[in-house]
């Protein structure tokens, strides 16, 4: 199930059934494979809270719906656009000022469902510290692989067992393509430097935008600055992410990627190696996973 709350104007006397429907098919309307009776709407006082649940069959469909209502809802003004294009004739105006997206329910790690990590399809490539390239979904526990540090500096830095693996999922990912002709596919949820410099300023896929910086290696290890200039959402297998233990920056498919929130890279550069040799030697590293990441997510060998 995807779910997420709106609090928007007017009063709860305001959406009658009609109005109510009016969403669903709203919904519907917006996200591909969706029926308006998969929706659940619920309105409530606070300011009118509006509490839509998406009810879907399958962990293919929920990674496409998932990821189309994360760029639906990356705005108040968007989401308005979402809830009002199929409202009836006479509904009252509706703005909506806040959004929250809702935890998935029922993703397990260990039966293979798709989960919201930020991550790269298992055909993106890495650079190994020997100049071979391979893909993500190749890597092991102490691979050596290009990254960037936080002043934008090239470097090589090593995959922890901490990394993201998920080979056998399909999910739907968002295209950069950049003016110099090269694409990065990740999921909406992962970070990349954005902006004049690089490497501390990040923005999730889902919010960079057409014409911001993104950061690119180009003629062997060389950082250069290119433009956005087109995004859509491919579908591809495999959910992965190298997690550095040095708090590296790594490159993807040419492109300066992160595997986190700046804060997380920065206690990754500070305290991941420690946490690890730690964990290994006194077999908690189940634990430590959880503390650092925050969840049960599925790691690399």
């Amino acid at each position: 199930m995807v779910s997420f709350e709106l609090v928007a104007s007017g009063d709860v006397s305001d959406y009658s059934p009609t109005v109510i429907d009016g969403i669903k098919a709203s919904v519907a309307n917006t996200i591909e494979q969706v029926d308006p009776d998969d929706v659940t709407v619920e309105v409530t006082s606070a300011s009118v809270k509006i509490s839509v649940s998406i009810t879907v069959n399958d962990a293919s469909t929920q990674s496409t719906v998932s990821t189309q209502v994360a760029s639906q809802l990356a705005s108040p003004e968007s989401a308005t656009a979402m809830l009002t294009s199929k409202l009836p004739a006479g509904s009252p105006s509706i703005s909506v000022t806040e959004v929250t997206i809702k935890p998935r329910t029922g993703d397990d790690a260990r039966t293979g469902s798709v989960r919201e990590d930020p991550c790269f399809p298992g055909a993106a490539m890495v650079i190994k510290a020997n100049g071979d390239a391979a893909r993500v979904d190749s890597l092991k526990e102490g691979d050596l692989i290009l990254s960037a540090s936080e002043d934008g500096t090239l470097t090589t830095d090593t995959v922890s067992g901490l990394s993201v693996a998920f080979p056998e999922v399909e999910a739907t990912f968002v295209a950069i393509v950049t003016d110099g002709n090269a694409t990065i596919a990740l999921t909406p949820e992962h970070h990349m430097p954005v902006g004049i410099a690089c490497c501390t300023f990040l923005k999730q896929g889902k919010h960079i935008e057409v014409g911001e910086t993104v950061w690119a290696v180009e003629a062997g290890a060389v950082l250069i600055a290119r433009k956005v200039v087109s995004k859509g959402l491919v579908k591809d297998r495999g959910l992965h992410s190298p997690v550095l233990t040095k708090g590296g920056f790594p490159i993807i498919s040419g492109h300066v990627t992160s595997f986190d929130t700046i804060e997380k890279v920065t206690l990754a550069k500070y305290g991941l190696a420690p946490l690890l040799a730690a964990c290994k030697a006194t077999g908690t590293c189940e634990s430590a996973r959880n503390l650092f990441l925050g969840d049960d997510r599925k790691y690399i060998a």
